[in-house]
C-alpha cells in the first residue's frame, strides 16, 4: 500500500474525489439548464397551432328533451323493532349465579393465598442462602 499523501490516507483521498465529482456534475448540470431552458413543448406541437384551424360544418341544434315525469319516492322503510329485554332469572337461575360468584371469589382468593406463599418460600430460600454463604465465607476466613 502506498505512503499517506500529505498525511491523509488514501480512502480519504478518494472519498472527497467522489463528493468533487459529484458536486461538479450537479454544477453543470444546473448551469446546462438555467442557461439553456429546455423548452416545454417541441416546435413540431407549437407549429400547427399557429395556424388557422380547418373550418368546420356547424353543429346541428338539438332539441331539449321533454323531462320524464318524476318516479313517486319510495316508502320508508319499516323501523326494526327494538330486541325484548331477556326474561328476568328464575331464582334457580340467580341461587347458581351466586355460587358460581361465590366459587370465582374463593378461587381468586386461593390463588392470591398460592402467590404469597411462593413468594415467601422464595424470599425464606434467598434469606437462607444468603446465611449459608455468610457461614461458608466466615468459615473460610477463621481458618
Amino acid at each position: 500500500m502506498p505512503p499517506p499523501v500529505n498525511g491523509a490516507p488514501w480512502g480519504l483521498w478518494l472519498v472527497a474525489l467522489a463528493v468533487a465529482l459529484v458536486l461538479g456534475l450537479l454544477a453543470w448540470w444546473g448551469l446546462r439548464h438555467w442557461l439553456a431552458p429546455v423548452p416545454l413543448t417541441p416546435p413540431a406541437v407549437v407549429a400547427p397551432a399557429l395556424e388557422p384551424p380547418p373550418a368546420r360544418a356547424p353543429a346541428p341544434v338539438l332539441q331539449p328533451e321533454p323531462e320524464p315525469e318524476p318516479e313517486p319516492a319510495p316508502a320508508p322503510p319499516a323501523p326494526i323493532p327494538a330486541p325484548a329485554p331477556p326474561p328476568p332469572p328464575t331464582p334457580q337461575q340467580q341461587v347458581q349465579a351466586r355460587a358460581r360468584e361465590a366459587q370465582a371469589q374463593v378461587q381468586r382468593q386461593q390463588q392470591r393465598q398460592d402467590a404469597i406463599r411462593r413468594e415467601a418460600n422464595r424470599s425464606f430460600d434467598e434469606y437462607e442462602r444468603q446465611q449459608r454463604e455468610q457461614e461458608r465465607r466466615e468459615r473460610r476466613y477463621s481458618q
